[in-house]
């Protein structure tokens, strides 16, 4: 059914983007390092680049073993990915709650950014399902935006305030960009059906065509078989009527064999005509 393979679709495109959104949380992480090193403490950056390195590891071998099955996806698949990337996202709210207390103002507002970019790039990743979408970024960003309001400072709850705009703004156009995937496929599934109908009807007009061909040549090679057949007599019965003129035969008689050999003449030449027609329709004159 078009549900079944919608389903299908869906968990195929979810896994198909997997290899985009691993780089996306290495190369966001590599950054975070980068860029904090000199203001947090080894232990705070190593938990952050551990918990997101385990969880992009445990993501590619779920690609993995995707990748491996020749069977159709079923439930289970979509239910391991849905957990990987809850993981992935827990992994990036508990380093920011861990580094939080260390953070600046300004360092604060690059996490927030991360965080941010984070969701915006898992639009591309998971906007194919608004339910695994919704999943990642409120795990992302929820326990940093209720981190951030439940502090002192007023730049604080401006970044928790914009944060969760900002979240708003991305559920909203991941529904949207959700029911334009399913809007497409069911249009796919609609063409496809549609071609294979043309296809069908194509066949079907291709073998009545070939039936008419073939019952058009037998009508062809009956209408010279009747002609010749009918025609041969008919010349024996216009000789004898001649031969009997010849013989002598009365005013009375002589009559009839006139309307019988002007009748058999005209028959004649309807026969030729038939005969003719028929050649003509086999393309032979």
């Amino acid at each position: 059914s078009q549900s079944e393979r919608l389903f299908t679709d869906t968990v195929r495109a979810l896994y198909g983007f997997e290899i985009n959104a691993m780089f996306g949380h290495l190369a966001a992480m590599i950054l975070v390092v980068t860029f904090l090193h000199l203001i947090l403490p080894g232990s705070v950056l190593l938990t952050l680049a551990g918990g997101v390195t385990v969880s992009v590891l445990v993501r590619g071998l779920l690609l993995y073993r995707f990748s491996k099955r020749a069977r159709p996806p079923e439930d289970l698949d979509l239910r391991l990915h849905s957990l990987a990337i809850f993981g992935c996202a827990a992994a990036w709210s508990l380093g920011f709650l861990i580094m939080l207390p260390s953070l600046h103002s300004e360092h604060r507002a690059f996490m927030m950014m991360v965080l941010a970019g984070l969701t915006a790039g898992s639009l591309v990743t998971l906007g194919t399902r608004f339910r695994s979408f919704a999943l990642f970024s409120c795990s992302l960003m929820l326990p940093a935006i209720v981190a951030l309001s439940l502090e002192e400072k007023t730049f604080d709850a401006q970044l928790a305030t914009m944060g969760g705009l900002y979240l708003v703004f991305c559920l909203s156009g991941a529904r949207k960009a959700a029911h334009n995937f399913e809007k497409g496929r069911f249009q796919h599934y609609r063409n496809e059906a549609l071609l294979q109908d043309l296809e069908a009807a194509r066949t079907e007009l291709e073998s009545a065509c070939k039936k008419s061909e073939a019952a058009n040549q037998a009508k062809q090679r009956f209408l010279a078989n009747v002609s010749h057949e009918v025609r041969t007599p008919l010349n024996g019965i216009l000789g004898i009527t001649d031969m009997i003129v010849e013989s002598g035969v009365t005013e009375e008689q002589r009559g009839l064999t006139d309307i019988v050999k002007r009748c058999g003449s005209n028959l004649l030449l309807l026969i030729n005509d038939l005969l003719d027609f028929s050649k003509i329709e086999a393309g032979k004159m």
